[in-house]
This record gives structure tokens, C-alpha cells and sequence, in this order.
């Protein structure tokens, strides 16, 4: 059976949604010479994001919730949003990528004298992988200092997706790609 493709601007959706429906990847790499516990204080790098050149991805309302969503979670960890002077700038974009998925199983069965009869089947499809990288950037510095990525494999959605769940779905995945965010000190 043909797979269809899917609309380009049903991607945002489906990410927003999917991000919920599966388990998110979330990776954290940062700089161990750096010390965080100077950051009180932060504010938006200007012209962020990148445009993705996808409609929905792109979509002011998009942007907005995910914005709300790191401004929430910095200010849960104690940080204060600044137009003067801020310990540290951040940033983030969306990125969809496709991805193969194959798969092989035994669809073996016995024969009549107990020997067994192996039959493989292999099936390939591909999907979308949704990813958020939220980049954190010491200001004295001038250079990312953190940066969390959370991932997620993307399902298609039926239906009109409430607004306010989604909101409440990108905060959730913000919180988990933040929650590494300032790192903890080795002891």
C-alpha cells in the first residue's frame, strides 16, 4: 500500500502533538569550565528563530508558545528575564528530519519433521523526527556555554488540536530539555 505524504504545514501539528504521544531524546552538552552559578539574569539573542521553511513551524503562535514555554521554565529555576545587561542570552529552533525505520521479523514456522523454516521479513518506512534546541550563550563570552536538545519521533494527528493543549505540550517538552539547564557541579 502507497504511503502518502503528508502536508508541509500539518508538520507543526504533528509535532506539537507527537511530542506527547512518544518518548522524547533529550541530550545536554555544555562547557564543565564554565560556572552557572553567576547566572541570575538572561535575555532573547535577536532574530530568533531561524526560519525553518516550513508555514507552521514558522507560525507566529508556534513561536510565541514555545517562547512562553523557556521563559516559564527559567523562571521556575529563578531566573530573570532582562533588557539590560543579562548574565546570559538565549535561543532555540525547531527541526523536522526524516528518518528510516526498518524493521526485520521471523516469520519462521516448523516443518513436518521439526525442522524449522526461516522466513524473514523486512518492511521499511520512513518518519519525521521532531527536535527542539534550546542554546544558552554566556553574554561576558560571547559564546554558547549549553545546549539541550530533546528529540521525538513524530505521529500524525487527526483532528483540530486545542490550543491550549498544545501549549501545555510544548511546555512539558521545554521542561525536559531545560531540566539539565544550569548543569549540576562534580562533586
Amino acid at each position: 500500500m502507497p504511503r502518502t505524504a503528508l502536508p508541509v504545514r500539518a508538520l507543526p501539528f504533528i509535532l506539537l502533538a507527537a511530542l506527547a504521544c512518544s518518548t522524547l531524546s533529550v541530550s545536554v552538552d555544555y562547557d564543565p569550565d564554565q560556572n552557572f552559578s553567576g547566572y541570575h539574569t538572561y535575555a532573547w539573542l535577536p532574530d530568533t528563530p531561524e526560519a525553518t521553511g516550513h508555514p507552521r513551524l514558522d507560525s507566529p503562535m508556534v513561536q510565541e508558545r514555545v517562547r512562553k514555554g523557556i521563559d516559564r521554565a527559567l523562571a521556575a529555576k529563578g531566573f530573570t528575564l532582562t533588557a539590560e545587561k543579562p548574565d546570559f542570552y538565549v535561543t532555540y529552533q525547531l527541526a523536522v528530519d526524516r528518518k528510516l525505520d526498518v524493521r526485520t521479523i521471523d516469520q519462521g514456522f516448523y516443518g513436518r519433521y521439526g525442522y524449522r523454516v526461516s522466513m524473514p521479513e523486512t518492511t521499511v518506512s520512513q518518519y519525521d523526527e521532531g527536535s527542539l534546541i534550546i542554546d544558552v550563550a554566556d553574554a561576558r563570552a560571547k559564546k554558547v556555554v549549553w545546549r539541550g536538545v530533546g528529540s521525538k519521533r513524530l505521529r500524525s494527528t487527526s483532528g483540530t488540536q486545542d490550543p491550549a493543549e498544545l501549549q501545555q505540550r510544548v511546555f512539558q517538552v521545554v521542561d525536559e530539555v531545560l531540566a539539565g539547564f544550569p548543569p549540576k557541579k562534580k562533586s
